[in-house]
């Protein structure tokens, strides 16, 4: 997803069209970057899009973990009823 013309504006723009640059972001998928003395300085994305990335990474993170454990040497467990009663917590039947 290589950055388009149309995906940079300017701290200029962010400032005198602040409601219709929060309006494109909300409809684009590429995040849009902000810009101040030709440096990249930020870059913007739709609250949709920033949940779709955390919950990405989120999964991500649940498949390593999930890799790592299932590598682990087994051993011997503590039965799920055992565990509940030594914490308080009642099991639905």
């Amino acid at each position: 997803m290589l950055p388009l013309a149309d995906d940079y504006k300017t701290v200029t723009d962010l400032r005198e069209n602040t409601v219709a640059l929060l309006r494109l972001i909300e409809k684009k998928r590429n995040p849009t970057i902000i810009v101040h003395r030709n440096s990249p300085k930020a870059v913007m994305i739709s609250i949709n899009r920033y949940n779709q990335m955390l919950q990405a990474l989120e999964d991500n993170y649940d498949e390593q973990l999930a890799a790592a454990l299932e590598k682990e040497p087994k051993r011997n467990g503590v039965p799920l009823e055992d565990a509940a009663g030594e914490l308080g917590v009642k099991l639905d039947d």
